[in-house]
């Protein structure tokens, strides 16, 4: 199985929440996992976020910046979909920042796996598998 990975499903798993466990053994078992390059800025924003709110130390947020970015195998340029994101964003009245994550998962036959609810049910019902 592929995966195509975001922000807030890579966050379930460092954070220990609900979902950690499921997602991790997805992870595990899977035979590949991509992302766009945003998963990296959004990370480290989510990072700076925990960061500035005091819950976690710059030392701290980097050390997990590795481990957030250890989950990938493969990280895709943003100009092999960003003008298909674009469009299913006008298409569907979503974020381009989702649409890439979506697109991205379409385009490779992957399973997306996110926390994100809205982004899951419009893949959903677009056609994507999502976990």
């Amino acid at each position: 199985m592929n995966i195509v990975l975001d922000c807030s499903g890579a966050l379930e798993i460092l954070l220990q929440k609900e979902k950690a466990r499921l997602y991790a053994e997805l992870l595990k078992n899977a035979d590949w996992v991509a992302a766009p390059d945003l998963y990296k800025i959004e990370c480290m924003n989510a990072l700076w976020d925990y960061t500035n709110s005091g819950e976690i130390t710059r030392e701290e947020a980097l050390g997990k910046q590795e481990e957030l970015f250890g989950l990938v195998d493969e990280f895709t340029d943003p100009s092999e979909n960003i003008t298909e994101a674009f469009s299913e964003a006008v298409r569907l009245r979503q974020n381009v920042r989702s649409m890439m994550y979506f697109t991205l998962a379409r385009r490779l036959g992957a399973v997306l796996l996110t926390s994100d609810q809205s982004l899951a049910s419009l893949a959903e019902k677009e056609g994507v598998t999502v976990r």
